[in-house]
């Protein structure tokens, strides 16, 4: 795989050192430190602790002032992005941990919008989003989005969501994918989200873990290729919910 010099990778420092080294060599690659106010299973989680609107990064203005300043101001340098604090403190009880956990598919900002941050929300309106309000707090975890803004989740209340606004989606079965350290029982004995397992880059999917090693495997990948994405592993495994990669585009003069 070639490099990209056109985007930013951004995820957190749980990702397995064989997935960031990779991710490394494909991408300028920004983690963003762990967030210590954040339930300790997802404290390291992207998807958690920053939120990207177009043209804007938010996040925590009390995880910005503490461990993510110097970070998340070299990302908006490189990406041109405008800066946007939350007020709202994190708790490490859902679903006051979800503030930011909304997941932007198409058109559509998905999200369980009584508990998301209002920055977050005025920003994805401002910017001609249309608001899909979903019972799961955990949104960004729960769904990946494809190219052309169709998505995959193990969620049935969200696949019954975007299905009734005429979005295509697949519905996949909860369970068997990781979520380090908190690995339990549950379908197929993993309990992580397939949202939180990867990243969109243009028409590529990378993931961290093999979803060949998922029972709805075949069905996966016949229903990205339908839609226009490439999928590419970063390590191999099982499927792991690492809180996810974003990929932003580069400003013109970085």
């Amino acid at each position: 795989m070639e490099r990209n010099s056109e985007y930013t990778a951004v995820t957190g420092p749980g990702i397995p050192d064989a997935a960031l080294a990779l991710l490394r060599d494909l991408f300028d690659t920004a983690v963003l430190p762990a967030d210590p106010r954040l339930p300790v299973s997802v404290s390291d989680h992207a998807d958690l602790s920053a939120a990207f609107p177009d043209g804007a990064a938010v996040v925590r203005e009390d995880h910005y002032f503490g461990a993510a300043k110097e970070t998340v101001d070299a990302l908006c340098r490189a990406t041109g992005r405008k800066l946007l604090l939350e007020p709202r403190r994190a708790e490490d009880v859902y679903p006051h941990d979800t503030g930011l956990c909304a997941r932007f598919c198409g058109r559509s900002l998905i999200c369980r919008t009584a508990s998301t941050s209002g920055v977050l929300l005025d920003e994805a309106a401002a910017s001609g989003y249309g608001i899909i309000d979903v019972n799961q707090g955990y949104a960004a975890c729960s769904v990946i989005a494809l190219s052309d803004g169709s998505a995959v989740t193990s969620d049935r209340g969200i696949f019954a969501a975007l299905s009734s606004r005429g979005i295509s989606c697949l519905l996949i079965r909860p369970g068997y994918i990781s979520l380090p350290p908190y690995d339990r029982d549950h379908d197929g004995g993993l309990g992580g989200f397939p949202g939180g397992t990867s990243g969109l880059c243009g028409d590529i999917l990378y993931t961290v873990g093999d979803f060949s090693l998922h029972p709805d495997c075949r069905r996966f990948f016949d229903f990205c290729g339908e839609h226009g994405t490439r999928v590419r592993p970063l390590c191999g495994g099982v499927p792991t919910d690492i809180g996810g990669i974003f990929f932003l585009k580069k400003a013109a003069d970085a």
